[in-house]
């Protein structure tokens, strides 16, 4: 498999989300640490476009986005959603994402306070 350089990553960042959607995170490493942007494309290709990932690409992409959503990684969630919108993702979509992000983050929530909830309730049948 042939490496692609880092201008030519850099090139197909910015094809695919779009120039304000390329972080600048990745710019400043491309002249810090080229080889980081090589090391994430090759991360990308063979998780989001392997031959062997049995999910659609427009599936692939919701569930990174919904990750990034549950990592608070904003400069990740401004740049899927940006691929998102490029590679004609809905609004409608994005939003069922992030509303089904929200509730799995407040039921991490209520799950998190079973402690307390058995606490309580033990205080309250004494």
């Amino acid at each position: 498999m042939q490496m692609p350089t880092p201008e030519q990553v850099l090139a197909q960042m910015e094809e695919k989300f779009g120039h304000e959607g390329v972080p600048n995170s990745i710019r400043l490493a491309q002249g810090v640490a080229p080889e980081m942007l090589v090391e994430q494309a090759m991360s990308s290709k063979m998780s989001m476009q392997s031959d062997t990932n049995a999910l659609d690409p427009k599936t692939s992409l919701l569930v990174y986005f919904s990750a990034a959503l549950g990592m608070k990684d904003q400069s990740c969630i401004d740049t899927l959603t940006y691929a998102a919108l490029n590679a004609g993702v809905s609004k409608e979509e994005l939003l069922s994402v992030v509303k089904i992000v929200r509730h799995a983050a407040f039921s991490g929530i209520v799950g998190a306070a079973e402690d307390v909830l058995k606490i309580i309730k033990e205080h309250e049948d004494k």
